[in-house]
């Protein structure tokens, strides 16, 4: 018996003293909130890519707008649209084909929304393209995200 008192003696004393340490309590905690900052911080660095992919598609959407505004003959036309994909493609510093890229050109009258712009209408007509494109966004830890831009322009 007295072996065992003289143990739980020693025991008790370092129990006591390792409750009151606190000596690489720091450690234990950049231990344990590291992994969780550096997951927030990577997923708030493919956010910001996910959201800078979503300006360059935007912007090349833009661009291949401006291309049909400019060559707005034969877009009424309908003779170009090979030439306003590749400007979209071009102007993208994405992975997109111009299989992503649609365009899409209408005419409206005063008094009907969308008439094929051969037909003719009482009022005033008025010639549109839309641009659209989409690109797959995929990242590290946000899935995979469909973006799409659109642009829709009067051409003549």
């Amino acid at each position: 018996m007295k072996i065992s008192r003289k143990i739980f003696r020693k025991l008790g004393g370092g129990i006591r003293r390792l409750a009151t340490e606190n000596s690489g309590v720091s450690a234990v905690e950049f231990a344990l909130l590291t992994p969780v900052i550096m997951i927030m911080l990577l997923g708030l660095v493919d956010y910001g890519l996910a959201m800078f992919h979503k300006m360059e598609l935007v912007s090349a959407v833009r661009a291949g707008s401006q291309y049909a505004l400019l060559d707005n003959t034969d877009t009424l036309a309908g003779t170009n649209t090979a030439s306003i994909q590749q400007a979209v493609v071009d102007a993208a510093n994405l992975t997109i084909t111009t299989g992503d890229v649609t365009v899409t050109v209408f005419c409206e009258c005063d008094t009907i929304a969308m008439v094929s712009c051969a037909s003719s209408c009482a009022g005033t007509t008025r010639g549109l393209a839309t641009v659209s494109a989409t690109y797959i966004f995929s990242a590290l830890f946000i899935p995979n995200i469909t973006m799409t831009g659109s642009n829709t322009v009067r051409i003549d």
